[in-house]
């Protein structure tokens, strides 16, 4: 392979992808990164091993289906490297997407023996407009790292040799722990080591080794969300779901095919399917089954670029119920397959055709990022996509409240209300505009209209409901309205925050207690436990009670080792009341 081959396709990438360097944090960004305390350093390392993706940052939400621990390790690490600044983890986006197109570059050349159709490959993969949502968005990096690391899986399976064999399942475990769809890669390896021809007991070694990889995730994300899929009903309406999978596999072509109208909200296309589209959804399949069929034989390497698509998108085609059931980003590693194919039927003979391909893709890539690299940009074009869009309305409601834009957010903030009347962040948003034209009774009314719909999460309403009035300094009223919320670690935690400022020490200690129960990993939560303890000891004291003060300063001392200030404050008052 001609050495600047490599340069190429990583030159290709950094001209799509250069502006967005400069581009700031956008949609889910701010929960999942800026806000969440494990990406702060406020948790252990290990801590996202022992949970789901996002209650780290989301901890009233219910466990989600998704373990992706190396994600979050990873934004950590540019936290740490970078403080908070967008540019560095977009920079770790970025030459992640290189290095899956050089690894998909190596992998065309591997498999269909041609640099040529390796190069083709390559840069197809690097300019598609479908990464965009993946590459560009900071938090679409569960795709790319999954991606890069099942790449590394499928090239050293390739291999053949132990040392590689153990390296594959290594970069399985590592890919499977960036995100849960590269479940398929065993089954693309296999496919992979069919077409080289691989003996059978070298196929074995590197398969048994990545099943034993798979088994051992699988183990770990088990234990962290108790059970595999926690909170989802697998048998409800599987039928339906089924029907419908051809339906989101012809979406996922066009958009593989013709990536022009890009969207963030592209799942609301599919929410009226009709008979008709659902039957061109399985003609479709059916004409890519027959495809398989008839390629396997007569050229294996188009009928393995073939099936890769499918093979890929089966974890996406929302068999398992998925919160977003389509998203561009999830056409990330199933791309791949069709970047393999496109490369094998044109790089020898329609190399024209092939460059212009390239070109139009890379212009498109080039304009679709000069949305993602300004938020209100950003927001109105998801909006102008799909004006029916409660998400997209709300984010545009909010950009334009955080800039002084009253007028103009109010308009979208109660549009967002209207498509989404059980949504309680439209109603949280809106007391802050409330708040913003200094009227406090607008912002109370806001949280009442939100509790009354009965919007979701409930949390929220009565989180911030509580806050407002915290803010006004009635602590009381405060106090009543976080109590008034479902069991929550943040409206205990909260109410045991009133309470400490009231003095009402030994029941904040009873609320920092449940918010741990609620959820472990709220560190301030344990220290806030600790001070109420000493402060309740103290007040012990006060009253005479020494044997009461001497059981809270001890516990403190026994339990204490992550906070020293607190257990010196603890030693002091024991000091102090022993003969």
């Amino acid at each position: 392979m001609k050495s600047g081959w490599n340069l190429l396709v990583a030159l290709a990438a950094v001209l799509c992808y250069a502006s967005v360097l400069t581009g700031p944090f956008l949609w889910d960004d701010r929960v999942l990164i800026l806000e969440n305390s494990y990406i702060k350093g406020v948790q252990p390392a290990w801590a996202p091993f022992m949970t789901d993706f996002a209650r780290l940052a989301l901890a009233e939400w219910e466990i989600s289906p998704f373990y992706r621990p190396l994600t979050l390790l990873s934004f950590r690490l540019d936290a740490l490297v970078w403080g908070f600044s967008p540019f560095g983890f977009h920079l770790t986006n970025l030459l992640a997407h290189l290095g899956c197109s050089l690894a998909v570059m190596h992998l065309g050349n591997r498999l269909f023996d041609s640099p040529r159709a390796g190069l083709a490959a390559g840069l197809l993969f690097a300019v598609h407009p479908v990464h965009t949502e993946s590459v560009s968005w900071i938090s679409g990096r569960t795709d790319v790292l999954a991606c890069l690391f099942g790449l590394g899986a499928l090239l050293l399976a390739l291999r053949g040799t132990t040392a590689s064999a153990l390296g594959s399942a290594l970069a399985l475990a590592l890919a499977l722990l960036a995100k849960e769809s590269t479940v398929v890669i065993p089954v693309l390896s296999a496919a992979a080591l069919a077409l080289r021809r691989t003996p059978r007991g070298v196929a074995f070694r590197v398969l048994g080794l990545q099943f034993l990889a798979l088994g051992a995730v699988l183990a770990l994300r088990h234990q962290a969300l108790d059970g595999l899929v926690p909170t989802l009903d697998l048998a409800e309406g599987l039928g339906n779901r089924i029907l419908l999978a051809p339906r989101f596999f012809l979406e996922y072509l066009g958009l593989l095919a013709m990536p022009f109208w890009l969207s963030i909200e592209r799942h609301l296309a599919l929410q009226a399917v009709s008979p008709l589209s659902m039957a061109a959804g399985w003609v479709v399949a059916l004409t890519w089954a027959g495809l398989l069929a008839w390629t396997a034989r007569r050229a294996p390497a188009v009928c393995f670029s073939l099936a890769w698509i499918p093979l890929a998108l089966i974890p996406v085609l929302n068999l398992v119920p998925l919160p977003q059931p389509l998203a561009e980003r999830f056409l990330y590693l199933p791309s791949v397959g069709f970047c393999l194919l496109l490369a094998a039927l044109l790089a020898d003979r329609h190399v024209r055709i092939l460059a212009l391909i390239v070109l139009v893709w890379a212009a498109a890539t080039v304009a679709r990022n000069q949305v993602w690299n300004d938020e209100g940009r950003f927001w109105q074009a998801a909006v102008a996509a799909r004006p029916e869009s409660q998400a997209a309305r709300l984010a545009l409601g909010i950009h334009h409240l955080e800039n002084g834009r009253l007028d103009q957010a109010e308009s979208h903030l109660l549009e967002s209300i209207r498509l989404a009347p059980r949504t309680a962040a439209g109603y949280h948003y809106l007391a802050q505009l409330r708040l913003a034209q200094r009227s406090l009774a607008g912002a109370e009314q806001a949280y009442r209209d939100g509790m009354a719909a009965g919007a979701r999460p409930e949390e929220l309403l009565h989180r911030q409901f509580g806050n407002l009035a915290e803010s006004t300094g009635d602590l009381p009223t405060a106090l009543e309205r976080y109590l008034a919320g479902p069991p929550s670690a943040a409206l205990e935690y909260n109410a045991g925050v009133v309470l400490g400022r009231l003095q009402r020490w030994d029941e904040a200690a009873l609320h920092f207690e449940r918010a741990l129960e609620l959820d472990p990993f709220r560190h301030q939560a344990r220290h806030n436990l600790l001070v109420a303890l000493v402060e309740s000891g103290d007040q012990a004291r006060t009253r005479g009670d020494l044997a009461g003060a001497r059981k809270r300063y001890r516990y403190v001392l026994q339990t204490g080792h992550q906070f020293p200030e607190v257990q010196a404050r603890a030693a002091q008052g024991l000091a102090e009341i022993s003969p």
